[in-house]
Order: C-alpha cells, then structure tokens, then sequence
C-alpha cells in the first residue's frame, strides 16, 4: 500500500473518530498481509490518553466466531456432532409436536430459545447474573420451537459455551486460551470491565461516558482483545490454522429453516452481499464498545474496526474502507 492511500485511510477514521473523542482501532489484511494498522481517538477512564494500538476492547457479539471456532474444532475431533441434542447437556422435557433443539440450531440461531438481552441495557441488573441467566435459559428452553425461524438470540452462545464447558470439562475461558489464543501467541481478557462512550442518539442529549453493565456469563460475548490481535485470530481463522478448510468453509455458508428457507448466516458469521461483492464476518456492540470483523473473499480483503463506543458507525466505517482500497 503507497503512503497516499494510508494518508486516504487514516483521513477516513478521524472523519469518524476525533481525536478528542472515542477511540478506534483498526487493522487491514489482503491476501494473509498486513496492510495498515492505525488508532485514533481518546481511551476512557480517569485519566484518558490517546488511544493505542495495543489497547484491549471488548468484542462484545464478535466473541460467538470464537464460541463456533470452538464447537468446530469439538466437531473435528469427534467430540461433538453439530446434530446432537442439546438435552444432552440440559435437562429439557422432551416435545413430541416438534423435534429436538440441536446443536447446530443454536450456531445458526434456529433454536427458537428467547433472548435473555431482549431488554438490551435495559435488562434488569438481576437478570444478567448467572442464576438470572441461567433461571431464563431453562424458562426458553422449554418453551422453544426449532427450526421455523432465524431468530438472533445470544443465548445460543451462553448454552454453547456451557456445552464446550461439559464436553471438555474445562472453563470455557481456559479452553479457548489453550486452543486459540496461545497457540497464536494472542493476549486475550474475559469479561473485561471497560468503560466507553455513549454516543448522542442512544437516548442520550450529547456523547457521554458509560458505565460497563455486568453480564456474568460467556459464550454469546465478553472476549476483551486488541485490534491487532483480534485481526491475527481472523486471519488464522481464514487461512485454516484453527480448523480445517473444509470446515471453515462448512461455516460460511448460507444456512437454511427446516422447510429449506434460507437466511445470511452460517455457522457463527454473518454473510453479506451488496453490488461489490460478498461478506463474512460479525459485528458486535454493548456498553463502551462497537465492533466489526469482516472479509471480502472476492478481494481476500479482511477488515476489523474495534471502537471503544456504543454504536459506533464501524460497519460503514469498513464498507468505506473496503471501497476506498479497491477502488484505487
């Protein structure tokens, strides 16, 4: 990449980002290189600095790649069949009007199991604890049709990762540091406790600090990474050094409802199309923080924007981007 489209790229974040306000970091690769890396925008805290590379941001829904990356790889060695009931691991009272919730229905949320986040940040403080959690889970679980509908749910990605939890019999957190992060040499947090911004709009006069809610479980978000490290398990994940090809490319693809309707999600990943191409990836946004993980396999051009506000504009900010460097 010359120095006029970096001076192009970075013009375009701070046209988003000011540098006395929220911060963004953002990473661009093509064809597994690094072409550009860049921060800007202020930390939040106390003592707020410039936002640097380094700085951990929490993924918030961007953390369910991880959470299929690590069904998979169970699925890979036999451990699991994405065709399994979950009653396995869950006590739920069978159905005789409708088949059983499988594994594969909480990757692709076709589960039919009600969100325990259906009041966002409103959720009662209560509510987001383990037992509240939990308590709601079961609630939906027996009440939860499969297969009728594509229906975004996190708590398909709070019961996958108990499932990892009972396969394994290790905490979701020391299984994904044994199999993802420390094989890549990545520092990875949990459950960070970051406060962010709150941009004017979200109910809110003018751009405010935030106060991190508390949500105690795992599995549907709460994996804490910098840009560059978020963008090195990308390109790991793209290239097959966390699972096979094959099954990666069994994970992009378009999934469908029990009646064959099909729908722009695969196993874990969004998926996109537009007049420029396809897309894959994720996005995510919860208190303090707003981000974007996605690639452009027509271009083999990956880009991942972490922003340390709610609601941030990163999607746009990466179609931008992504115009920006394929139009040159």
């Amino acid at each position: 990449m010359d120095d006029h489209a970096k001076t192009q790229l970075n013009e375009l974040l701070r046209h988003y980002f000011w540098p006395d306000g929220p911060g963004c970091a953002a990473v661009v690769h093509q064809r597994g290189q690094l072409l550009f890396e860049s921060a800007v925008g202020m930390s939040h805290g106390p003592q707020p600095s410039p936002l640097r590379l380094t700085d951990r941001i929490d993924l918030a829904s961007c953390s369910k790649m991880f959470t299929a990356t690590a069904i998979m790889q169970l699925v890979e060695q036999g451990r699991l069949r994405l065709a399994d009931p979950i009653s396995q691991w869950f006590d739920i009272p069978s159905n005789p009007e409708h088949r059983p919730i499988q594994v594969i229905d909480c990757m692709r949320h076709t589960s039919g199991i009600e969100d325990y986040l259906q009041a966002g940040m409103y959720t009662e403080p209560a509510a987001l604890t383990q037992t509240g959690i939990q308590q709601t889970l079961m609630n939906a679980l027996i009440e939860a049709v499969p297969g009728v509908a594509h229906h975004y749910s996190n708590s398909n990605y709070v019961l996958l990762a108990q499932i990892i939890e009972q396969v394994t019999q290790d905490s979701y957190t020391d299984h994904l540091q044994h199999h993802q992060f420390q094989p890549l040499g990545i520092d990875a947090e949990f459950l960070p406790q970051h406060d962010g911004w709150v941009l004017a709009g979200s109910g809110f006069a003018e751009l405010v600090p935030s106060d991190h809610i508390w949500v105690e479980v795992l599995g549907d978000g709460g994996i804490g990474l910098s840009a560059p490290a978020a963008a090195a398990w990308f390109q790991a994940l793209i290239g097959g050094r966390l699972v096979q090809q094959q099954t990666f490319k069994q994970m992009t693809q378009q999934q469908c409802l029990d009646d064959g309707t099909p729908f722009d999600y695969g196993l874990g990943l969004l998926l996109e199309s537009d007049q420029r191409g396809q897309w894959f990836g994720h996005n995510g946004s919860w208190t303090g923080s707003t981000c974007v993980m996605g690639h452009y396999p027509t271009d083999d051009l990956s880009v991942v924007i972490l922003a340390n506000e709610f609601m941030a504009p990163v999607e746009r900010l990466g179609m931008q981007m992504h115009r920006l460097l394929t139009d040159n």
